[in-house]
Parts: structure tokens; sequence; C-alpha cells
């Protein structure tokens, strides 16, 4: 008998499979005024993020994203509480690691421009 064949012998079978992880899905904050496009959002979006809150303005958008620290925030450029920029730029200051993505139906090219300078994507 080989001198490794009781370290085989040893070994759980459950070990020597590979496990399948389940999917890790990135954690999104949604913020917009309009609850039909939240709704939406969650609706598209859920299979392939983990949504951990939504916001109807940027002041709930901010607590959202400090407190849950998500991989992404979705936000309106047009909303409550600053809109979209002092949104932006409150979370880049508090949470570097969230990505920004800026939804709008219509933007002026000077609030794109700015809006990325502070942090959007």
């Amino acid at each position: 008998m080989p001198r490794h064949r009781w370290k085989e012998a040893m070994v759980p079978e459950s070990s020597i499979e590979p496990q399948a992880a389940a999917p890790i899905r990135p954690r999104v904050v949604f913020a917009d005024d309009d609850p039909l496009v939240l709704t939406m959002l969650a609706s598209q979006l859920g299979d392939a993020f983990e949504c951990v809150g939504s916001a109807p303005g940027a002041d709930e958008a901010i607590a959202l994203v400090e407190s849950h620290r998500p991989d992404l925030a979705i936000l309106d450029v047009n909303m409550p509480g600053g809109g979209a920029l002092r949104a932006t730029r409150e979370i880049h200051t508090r949470s570097p690691e969230t990505a920004i993505v800026i939804l709008s139906g219509d933007d002026t090219r000077d609030e794109v421009v700015e809006l990325m300078n502070s942090g959007a994507i």
C-alpha cells in the first residue's frame, strides 16, 4: 500500500468535491421622488441586485448609503433635498466605495459634467 493512501482515506468526501457558492448580488440603493420609477427600478433590477433601500429624496438616499454601504446608488437628477448633485457629493465623501449612477430623462451638458466631477459615473 503506498504511503500517501491513508491521507486520502482521512479526507471527508464533502471536502473533495467543490461546493457551488451562491451568486453574490451587488447591493444597491435607489433614489427617485417618483414612486413609480422606484417600483420599476426594483422590479427590473431586483434579480441582478440586492436592493437595500429606496429613497424619495437626497437626504434619505445619503442616510441609506451611509448606513448600508451599498456597492451602487442609482440617483435621479431632480429630487427633493438638493437632488443628485448634493447626494452625489455627500455619498462620495461618506462612502467612496459606492459607485454612483445618475438617472434622468433630461439634463443639460453642464449638469452632467458637474455630476461627473462630483463623483458620479
